[in-house]
């Protein structure tokens, strides 16, 4: 992907979708999304720009999840440094 252009990604059977407009990309790279699994068992994706890409506008996230009753939306995070995590802000 690159700077300028939108940009679209698609797991397996839409469980995640991430789409950038061409004004949120700067450089050129990769978008990348993973399956992770934390302690507890507690499932996400860890999702990444690389090889010089660099997020600058607004990402939009969308989650195919079948919620059990009283169980809490997605809690998104983002890194700069890929250690230190802060709650990501305009999450809807």
């Amino acid at each position: 992907m690159q700077g300028g252009q939108s940009a679209r990604l698609a797991t397996d059977g839409d469980q995640l979708v991430v789409e950038l407009s061409g004004s949120s990309i700067e450089g050129s790279g990769t978008l990348t999304a993973t399956a992770v699994t934390a302690e507890g068992d507690i499932e996400g994706w860890s999702i990444e720009l690389s090889d010089g890409a660099a997020l600058v506008g607004i990402a939009t996230l969308q989650f195919q999840h079948d919620f059990a009753e009283g169980e809490p939306a997605p809690l998104v995070t983002s890194s700069e440094d890929g250690s230190s995590f802060e709650a990501a802000e305009n999450v809807l």
